[in-house]
């Protein structure tokens, strides 16, 4: 786990949002490794230890990118015993990816009351323990 401090809300958020960006490509690599797997495919032996390297990078891929998916969420857990509301807030915006729409449907809140109050305080508070 990296301790990763930030200066300002944007590199926060900048940082939280990659978390979607590894998300989708850790399904591709996991098709690809599914899909490509060395051992099921027969070709005669021609380029089968292209295919190998080629599965060899996507398995170290798919280890980093989880490594990085779990530092994102370890930031976001800082949240969990300061804050339970803020961090259910940036765990379901950021980890879940849903919408704030979506976030204060489901905690009963109402829109206006999420997206002007709670997520600006969550946010608040994450970066003050982010620095």
């Amino acid at each position: 786990m990296i301790l990763l401090h930030f200066e300002n809300e944007r590199d926060l958020l900048g940082y939280l949002s990659t978390y979607r960006d590894y998300y989708y490509e850790l399904i591709q690599l996991e098709y690809e490794i599914g899909i490509h797997s060395p051992a099921l495919q027969s070709d005669g032996g021609a380029g089968h230890s292209s295919k190998i390297s080629q599965y060899n990078r996507n398995i170290e891929r798919r280890n980093e990118i989880e490594s990085y998916m779990s530092d994102i969420v370890s930031v976001i857990e800082k949240l969990h015993h300061v804050d339970n509301l803020s961090y259910v807030i940036m765990y379901h915006k950021f980890i879940r990816m849903m919408s704030l729409e979506d976030i204060s449907s489901m905690m009963h809140y109402s829109m206006s009351s999420i997206a002007h109050t709670y997520y600006p305080q969550a946010k608040k508070k994450l970066l003050e323990l982010c620095k």
